[in-house]
């Protein structure tokens, strides 16, 4: 450390002493590789990986287990001190011989992260000093008294205060397994807990006690890695911002050799000469506005650091961790064993759910390194054994209960997908409640499977006998000969919706802009509420002809009237009704009531080649523009002729004029033969 450095910080007035040492070279020996891993020797800490696997039986329970490796235990004292100048330092001692000193923020000039130099005895007595030569490293004494020490960093010497911390509270030492995030999140047993048959049992009366202990468990480097991270940065920056410029070198050596009585050239100062140069070193160097702001910043800092190195936290994380360790987590697997013991939980169900949640207490127990776990999981499994054939019972049951297939094979799954169970059910003999499961599943689906044929059909007879048979005689035009082959269109995806009509058994017609690219939609029945259970039919969209926006959706038991096509063009100036939803359209998400179709009289106005609002290109096709009015829900409806045939599809209309377009059917026909529809076609006249 320069003499202009230490001159600086005397101008800030501040006990800020930091050594200008090369982090880098603060070392002495490394670490060899599997020391460091055994004893947690690292900047970046190596966390201990948590696997977790849920399990769920039939009706329910979802518990989480888990399951972590354990660190070696370690012996020996961990002490925590700062420096003078605001270093963080921890002394370790494994009482085998082996002492390091951790730098736990770096040194400014240096990176901001742990260091670890190892120390060397030297000397006896009260002359007894840690020693790294090669470091420039010193403490002493060897055992520092009542805690108290002198520590030599490079060409600094600063006074320590080191306090007991333990291994577990210590920052640079603590092991992967030692992780207070992991200690508290494991050992809180979250599976384990939610199993309400343990409450007034042993076992449940410990596990309070645990989660009361963990709950009080400080925050540790693992939980703290970020602030700390960000600390540092602000401690280097705010060192970087108080060093001294060459020509601010030069003056803190001439102003060193004016207070010894000379010049840097040897000519002699007076002492009033001496102190003007002093305040004019502190106003032009010590004292300037980014300075001031980053040596107030270095004390602030400090402060946050002093919260988080706090040492009492870390000898209160030990003791709570020991008690963790040493009570609270033998009295849990105890009562586990008790529970067990008593044939309690007495639902098999509730015992499946204990065997996946088991597993927390052995996660707990490697989070604070407690050997020789009782392996509580392999405890349940074992009592498990005993019960094979509730076990196989709850199978057979869930799957029996099942309403239809698809329930029965998601409660099968639940079995199946679990080991333990799987195992107990071989080591029993008791695998047949699989095979006698599949089999009810089978029949079940071969059930459903004939069922929807035989609705299919049904639903295509009635369809076919109660179609709309076309007039000849234009006539008085009648509503509800044709209402209900009007279906409301909803398409969830894009929230849109349309119309549409029965052209064939099971098949719909309506427009591309209604289903969008949706490959499902849902129709309702005209007369029906689309927001009631079992009101709406999912429908599957079979093609799309953007150029006509035309789109065909097969709907096999959707109930309904055909109606005929017609094969030839209206006339001008004939009669035309269109039919839609624009009223349902408009509450879109809020209408409660049944949707009832709107009838809108007009007449033929012309008819054009054009282009729809969704051709792809410069095709076109055939256009009706007519008076009828129809508005946003119309799209996808039916144009009939006074013969209650559909002439065309509404597609379009305009908002400034009484103007509306519908494609017309003479390409729907086609449309429908080449998609294997046999639509009713008819191309009589209509006077």
């Amino acid at each position: 450390m320069t003499s202009a450095f230490v001159t600086l910080i005397a101008a800030g007035r501040l006990k800020h002493d930091p050594p200008q040492v090369d982090i880098a070279d603060v070392g002495g020996r490394k670490l060899e590789t599997d020391d460091r891993a055994a004893a947690g020797l690292s900047g970046d800490r190596r966390r201990g990986r948590i696997t977790a696997r849920a399990v769920a039986i039939a009706l329910a329970f979802g518990c989480a287990a888990t399951s972590a490796g354990q660190a070696p235990e370690r012996t020996g004292t961990v002490q925590r001190g700062m420096m003078t100048g605001g270093i963080w330092l921890e002394l370790a001692n494994n009482e085998q011989g082996q002492v390091e000193l951790a730098v736990l923020d770096g040194l400014p000039g240096g990176a901001p992260q742990t260091r670890f130099v190892a120390l060397a005895q030297e000397g006896e007595g009260t002359a007894c000093a840690l020693v790294n030569a090669q470091a420039g490293v010193r403490v002493t004494p060897c055992q520092p008294y009542g805690g108290a020490a002198s520590v030599t960093l490079g060409g600094a010497t600063g006074d320590v205060v080191f306090q007991d911390v333990g291994w577990q509270g210590s920052f640079a030492w603590g092991g992967a397994a030692a992780s207070v995030a992991d200690a508290r999140a494991r050992c809180l047993m979250p599976g384990i807990s939610r199993i309400e048959s343990l409450s007034g049992t042993q076992l449940g009366t410990a596990i309070a006690s645990m989660k009361s202990a963990v709950s009080q468990l400080p925050e540790s480097s693992s939980d703290l890695a970020a602030a700390i991270t960000d600390l540092r940065a602000e401690r280097l920056a705010a060192y970087a911002a108080l060093a001294l410029t060459p020509a601010e070198q030069r003056a803190s050596q001439e102003l060193e050799a004016a207070i010894l009585g000379r010049t840097t050239d040897g000519r002699a100062v007076s002492l009033s000469q001496a102190a003007t140069m002093r305040q004019d070193f502190e106003r032009t160097v010590g004292q300037t506005p980014q300075r001031k702001q980053a040596r107030q910043k270095l004390l602030t800092i400090d402060r946050q650091l002093a919260e988080i190195y706090d040492p009492i936290d870390g000898m209160r994380q030990t003791m709570l961790r020991a008690q963790i360790r040493d009570q609270l987590v033998p009295a849990v697997q105890e009562g586990l064993i008790q529970l067990l013991a008593d044939r309690q939980p007495g639902s098999i169900v509730d015992l499946l759910s204990l065997e996946s949640a088991a597993a927390d207490i052995d996660s707990c127990a490697a989070a604070v390194n407690l050997r020789g776990t009782l392996k509580a999981r392999e405890l349940v499994q074992s009592a498990l054994g005993f019960r094979v054939d509730e076990v196989a019972g709850l199978l057979t049951s869930v799957v029996n209960a099942a309403p239809d297939s698809t329930s029965a094979r998601q409660a099968l799954a639940v079995f199946e997908t679990n080991p333990a169970i799987m195992r107990v059910l071989s080591n029993g003999g008791k695998t047949g409640a699989i095979t006698t499961a599949k089999s009810r599943i089978a029949k079940l689906a071969a059930d459903e499977e004939r069922a929807r044929l035989a609705g299919v059909r049904a639903a295509a007879a009635a369809a076919a006998a109660d179609a709309v048979a076309p007039t000849t005689s234009g006539g008085r035009f009648s509503s509800t000969r044709v209402d209900r082959s009007i279906v409301y269109v909803g398409n969830r995806r894009r929230q849109t919706r349309g119309s549409g009509f029965i052209v064939a058994p099971g098949i719909v017609v309506t427009n591309v802009h209604v289903v969008g690219d949706s490959p499902t939609v849902y129709l309702t029945p005209d007369g029906k509420d689309p927001y009631k259970a079992g009101a709406s039919y999912e429908g599957t969209v079979i093609a799309r002809y953007p150029t006509h926006d035309i789109a065909i959706v097969r709907v096999p038991n959707l109930p309904g009237r055909i109606v005929a096509i017609a094969g030839k063009e209206p006339n001008r100036g004939s009669e035309v009704w269109a039919v839609g939803y624009p009223g349902a359209a408009d509450r879109a998400g809020a209408a409660e009531e049944e949707v009832v179709a709107s009838f809108t009289r007009g007449v033929v106005s012309r008819i054009v080649d054009g282009y729809t609002t969704t051709s792809q290109g410069p095709e076109k096709t055939r256009l009706i523009q007519t008076d009828a009015q129809f508005s946003k829900g119309n799209s996808g409806g039916p144009l009939f002729d006074t013969c209650h045939r559909v002439v065309g599809i509404n597609s379009q209309g305009s908002l400034e004029a009484p103007i509306q377009f519908s494609v017309g059917t003479v390409v729907l026909a086609e449309l429908l033969r080449k998609e294997g529809i046999k639509p009713t076609v008819s191309t009589a006249g209509c006077n």
